[in-house]
């Protein structure tokens, strides 16, 4: 029988393509991560197919075989995506493909100096809108303090982007891929009574991916006003106070008329519990303040802390009814 050098070689590949190839996993994750127990999941094209329990420190590299600290997977020869995530606060994940060479073994280490991590970037216009640079705008990130903001980006910087570098005027945070949620607040002191504001949100981290998050003092949407505010109010109960009846107008273009210290300023609703009235002259002793407020129905709202024609340091909590 005569063959041929190809017919060998295919007959060779084919062989080779039937050997199995072992993979072995393993990692320093909860040597390094203060969380207790917890098991680093390991997923091949997308299916599950084990968890690391335990931390390997060994300074050599591991055997090919199963273990508390290794995951040995056989696998037929070929090319594999893999990714693997560990649940502590977030979850850590690393990613990438493995190639599963026949009759061999392949070592992946899964090492907490080299997870998939994205950016999120963080900035605001606190400062610059309140005419200040006195405070600081606090950044929680799942509770846990992020950084501060001292500063406002400014319009005339642009946009910001994942590029630049942690600022006065820009938080930029990388994290590990994971789902997160935040938090944000300032406290800044003035003579009106207010109550501190603050934002909120969750956001995802992808991979080499950046999350911009503006914490803007005026919220987006906000150039539409809300027609449960828009309108002419009334005191109702004035005799609580000087006995006089006082009237505010929420108009559809921001303004407020006709009240006895706010008329022909500026307001906008921060968010579902305060309002800021703010001046366009900010030479005046006080040009903006914050007060919260909360409606009892469609036709009644308090405005709590607030000012009327007696302007005392006694607080008021004023209950306003909608008269047209």
């Amino acid at each position: 029988m005569i063959t041929s050098c190809s017919d060998n070689e295919t007959y060779f590949q084919k062989e080779q393509e039937k050997l199995k190839s072992n993979l072995v996993f393993y990692t320093n994750a909860q040597a390094i991560l203060n969380c207790g127990p917890f098991e680093v999941d390991v997923f091949i094209d997308n299916v599950p197919v084990g968890s690391i329990s335990y931390p390997y420190i060994n300074e050599e590299l591991p055997d090919c075989f199963q273990s508390d600290n290794t995951l040995l997977i056989e696998k037929d020869t070929g090319t594999y995506n893999y990714f693997a995530k560990a649940t502590c606060n977030n979850y850590i994940q690393w990613s990438g493909i493995i190639h599963a060479n026949p009759d061999s073994c392949s070592k992946v280490f899964f090492d907490m100096e080299n997870t998939d991590t994205g950016h999120i970037l963080i900035y605001t216009n606190a400062q610059d809108l309140l005419d200040a640079r006195e405070f600081d705008v606090n950044v929680y990130i799942n509770d846990s303090l992020a950084g501060k903001l001292p500063w406002a980006f400014l319009p005339q910087h642009g946009n910001p982007s994942c590029d630049m570098t942690d600022t006065l005027s820009v938080l930029n945070l990388q994290k590990p891929v994971g789902e997160y949620s935040y938090r944000a607040d300032f406290h800044y002191t003035t003579d009106m009574h207010y109550e501190p504001l603050g934002w909120s949100g969750n956001f995802e981290i992808k991979k080499d991916s950046c999350i911009v998050v503006y914490l803007s003092l005026i919220p987006s949407g906000s150039n539409l006003p809300e027609s449960r505010l828009t309108g002419t109010w009334a005191e109702k109960y004035p005799e609580l106070w000087d006995g006089i009846s006082d009237t505010i107008v929420f108009t559809d273009n921001f303004k407020v008329e006709k009240h006895i210290y706010f008329d022909g300023w500026n307001y906008n609703k921060m968010n579902d519990s305060t309002i800021l009235f703010q001046n366009d002259n900010p030479t005046l002793r006080r040009h903006y303040g914050f007060f919260n407020f909360e409606f009892l129905n469609d036709k009644e709202i308090v405005i709590y802390n607030f000012l009327d024609r007696k302007i005392t340091s006694v607080v008021k909590n004023i209950h306003f009814i909608k008269i047209e």
